[in-house]
């Protein structure tokens, strides 16, 4: 009885570790409030199209292994969003398409989220866990963007 005793500390062990070895599900507060930051003074100015020229601009200047990388792709999943909503409703409608930019294609944005395994922060992940990750920053990133619209101290300039 004394020796089941003194094993059950240890069968335990590797659950606890287990508990605590959980990989964050979306990136940290503070980084996806620094990307809000760095994206929101065009997207306020100059709408949809003053995003989309910050987050084409983003991936030409950052490396994919850079750990701001994360930021442009952040950016790109709320242009991505947006710009299929908006062609998908005008096609529905019948009328033209307000964003023909290739850049933002289906098959383009695809190609970017590659390079999910590029990026540092998710270096410890699987292919089925990057794209959440990426999408749970994402929603958090459109809560802070619209905390940002509704703050009477943020003018557009």
């Amino acid at each position: 009885m004394k020796k089941v005793l003194l094993l059950l500390p240890l069968l335990t062990l590797p659950l606890t570790a287990m508990a605590q070895s959980k990989k964050p599900e979306r990136a940290p507060d503070a980084y996806i409030k620094e990307t809000a930051e760095r994206f929101f003074p065009n997207l306020c100015k100059y709408s949809l199209g003053g995003l989309m020229n910050d987050v084409y601009d983003c991936y030409q200047h950052t490396n994919n292994r850079d750990p701001k990388y994360l930021q442009c792709m952040i950016a790109d999943a709320y242009v991505f969003a947006g710009v299929s909503k908006a062609n998908q409703k005008a096609a529905a409608l019948g009328n033209p398409l307000p964003f023909n930019a290739p850049f933002f294609s289906p098959d383009k944005w695809r190609y970017r989220m590659g390079y999910l395994v590029t990026v540092p922060q998710l270096s410890g992940y699987n292919d089925g866990e990057r794209m959440p990750y990426l999408e749970n920053s994402a929603k958090v990133f459109i809560d802070v963007i619209n905390v940002m619209y509704a703050d009477k101290n943020n003018v557009c300039k």
